[in-house]
């Protein structure tokens, strides 16, 4: 079949063998050479065809870009953006460039094989790994044609090819190809000549790219390179989901859904990542693709990939550590801490009673969980042992009466469901008074309740990620939060009723380097101890705000716990290291046996005798707090673990990914 090249023919198909059009009379053979043989894409400013370059004498496929253009300067606008671009790898070999009539051509070579929504129709959803294969074969094609100012403009799956002979992904149809925005308009106000077609395409108003993957500042003619990368993410959530990204979002909270539509969950390191691409906000999206790899492979390499509110499948165990590098927490002790020694496991205890919390299937709870998921990411026992809170995955918080009937039968549903996070509640915390609730997630909020009520009182905002724990001080009229952005923020309450509360923010502590994933008050409130991905266990006088020590590790910090009377510190660490430390000296006590999987929570018994720890595989410990011996081992948890003692009790309590709550009578 030969087609008519010609935009405006209103009958374009015509036979193999025809010289003319039968509808519109025009050439059908481009230049004396090449063939049409039917049409490939259609965008703003171009159209691309397969044809036959019959001068060859195997007469290969090849692909025609024509460029829709008034005037040759236009014209050579577009060859000369489409030549900057041809040394990049995983692009198509450009053989010609030419004008005919009011029209540019541009000639490459066909690419043989599927592309990614042909793959995705044949083969189904796509894997983590396959999304993460796909982000290291296209950032470094996207970060050459950013270094030179270009942005492709129309990234979507049909745009992505697997050649056929050796697998690689390449990059197609460059037809929208078009300088920075920022470039063009620079380059506007210091000429007086017409726009080339590439500072046409970057002006206000000039749109271009399939909606469906476009960034909004794209499709208000205002492309930056950082719109490619908001492209590729659109492009991963819809192989993982099998949905067009326009069924992915949602209007009324201005946020991504695409993770209730997973059928196998991935990673948070790679959820992440991903929801940073996809950032309606250019100040809070990736500004390059090298900062996209880099972050990713950052992630693949380093055990801090493994974050506080995310669930690893660790296939193997945590590689050998290495030795602790330890510094004085008091910076009067100039004198080296000994390396603390291993303690032996004791002989086996009777294990503790174990009470169940069922989750019915037609209790409220599961009803509530919008996407499906149960999983508990938090949670925390009121003061006077009689309220549970818990964190989810679907962004709620559930409050259950700890009565007989969580204890002695087989229901506990919540008695109230609280809405208001748009993310997974990473922490939840009720203050020392038992008037509030705390909580704070993947949203970058952190929220205050009424326990009583379960009014939400103040949406506290400030924070530049998400926000991963918070603490409240003895007192209960300070809220410290920390998170993603590396910072301490602290909350002071200055006026509260039933129904609202005025918060401000009080102070800001700067001096981690990397996220910080734990915080937690000294019982006199004047100082708090965090811990950060940046392998630092930093101690803070809140009056003075600044840290006045530090405890360095060698690997990142993922929990701290303080003791009721405020003199031992215990840490944990991605290598699996649990450490007790003396508070006032620095000193280590003891270095705990180190586990097969990190711990990321850990809690003190009321009275200070025991230690729990919860890992990433659901496996609870108990250590005994003076000693550093292992007491027990609790597996009732198939994920991701959650801890808290009740401060009246010996009772702990612990949530998991698993979508269940189990309650634990420790032995006296």
């Amino acid at each position: 079949m030969s087609y008519c090249f010609h935009p405006h023919c209103q009958s374009p198909h015509n036979d193999r063998s025809a010289d003319r059009c039968q509808s519109c009379g025009a050439n059908l053979l481009l230049k004396s050479r090449y063939r049409i043989v039917q049409p490939l894409s259609r965008g703003s400013q171009h159209q691309t065809f397969l044809a036959v370059d019959q001068h060859r004498p195997s007469q290969p496929y090849c692909t025609i870009q024509q460029f829709s253009a008034a005037t040759r300067g236009e014209i050579e606008g577009a060859i000369n953006l489409i030549e900057a671009a041809c040394d990049l790898p995983q692009l198509p070999d450009f053989s010609a460039f030419f004008e005919d009539g009011n029209y540019g051509y541009l000639v490459a070579d066909y690419i043989e094989g599927q592309n990614l929504a042909e793959e995705l129709e044949t083969e189904g959803r796509w894997s983590e790994r396959q999304i993460r294969e796909l982000l290291k074969e296209i950032l470094p094609v996207l970060q050459g044609m950013h270094d030179r100012q270009l942005i492709h403009g129309d990234l979507k799956p049909e745009n992505l090819i697997r050649r056929e002979a050796d697998g690689k992904l390449m990059l197609v149809d460059l037809g929208s190809v078009r300088y920075s925005y920022s470039v063009a308009t620079s380059t506007r106000r210091t000429t007086t000549t017409q726009p080339t077609v590439g500072e046409r395409n970057a002006m206000p108003g000039r749109i271009s790219g399939s909606a469906e993957y476009a960034a909004p500042e794209q499709l208000k003619g205002r492309a930056v390179p950082a719109s490619d990368l908001y492209s590729l993410g659109a492009i991963c959530i819809r192989l993982l989901t099998d949905m067009t990204p326009f069924y992915l979002f949602d209007p009324h909270t201005n946020g991504w859904t695409w993770r209730s539509h997973l059928k196998t969950r991935v990673s948070p390191a790679l959820g992440r990542l991903l929801d940073r691409l996809l950032e309606t906000s250019l100040r809070n999206r990736y500004r390059s693709a090298a900062d996209v790899l880099a972050d990713l492979e950052r992630k693949e390499r380093l055990p801090q990939a493994i974050r506080k509110w995310a669930r690893w499948d660790l296939a193997a165990t945590v590689g050998a550590g290495v030795a602790l590098a330890l510094v004085t927490l008091m910076p009067r002790s100039p004198d080296p801490l000994p390396q603390p020694a291993f303690q032996p496991a004791p002989e086996p205890v009777p294990e503790p009673k174990l009470y169940h919390l069922p989750l019915r299937p037609y209790s409220p709870r599961t009803h509530t969980l919008s996407s499906g998921w149960g999983s508990v990411w938090s949670i925390a026992v009121s003061p006077d042992g009689r309220t549970l809170v818990s964190g989810g995955e679907d962004g709620t918080l559930q409050i259950r009466q700890l009565d007989s009937t969580c204890f002695h039968t087989s229901g506990c549903d919540p008695d109230r469901v609280l809405v208001g996070h748009t993310g997974a509640v990473w922490a939840v915390a009720i203050s020392p008074d038992g008037r509030f609730i705390a909580s704070a997630g993947k949203d970058r909020s952190v929220k205050l309740w009424n326990l009583q009520t379960g009014t939400l009182l103040e949406a506290l905002l400030g924070h530049q990620g998400e926000v991963f724990d918070v603490a409240f001080s003895p007192d209960s009229r300070t809220l410290a939060s920390v998170g993603e952005d590396g910072k301490v923020r602290l909350w002071a309450t200055t006026k509260v009723s039933r129904r609202y509360a005025t918060i401000s923010s009080r102070q800001i502590l700067r001096g981690h380097t990397d996220e910080v994933r734990s915080v937690v008050f000294l019982p006199q409130g004047d100082r708090l101890v965090t811990g950060s991905a940046d392998g630092t266990i930093a101690l803070w006088d809140l009056q003075a705000g600044r840290a006045i020590a530090r405890i360095s590790q060698s690997s990142p910090v993922w929990s701290v716990a303080m003791s009721p009377d405020g003199r031992t510190l215990a840490s944990s660490t991605a290598d699996g290291t649990i450490s007790l430390w003396d508070v006032e000296t620095g000193q280590s006590l003891h270095t705990l046996v180190r586990q097969q999987y990190p711990s990321q929570s850990l809690a003190f018994s009321p009275d200070g005798r025991t230690l729990a720890s919860g890992d990433v595989h659901g496996t609870i410990e108990r250590w005994d707090a003076t000693t550093g011996e292992r007491l027990g081992v609790l597996k009732q948890h198939s994920g991701w673990v959650d801890l808290a003692f009740d401060p009246k009790s010996q009772m702990l309590f612990s949530g998991s990914y698993d979508d269940s709550i189990a309650f634990w009578q420790m032995p006296r």
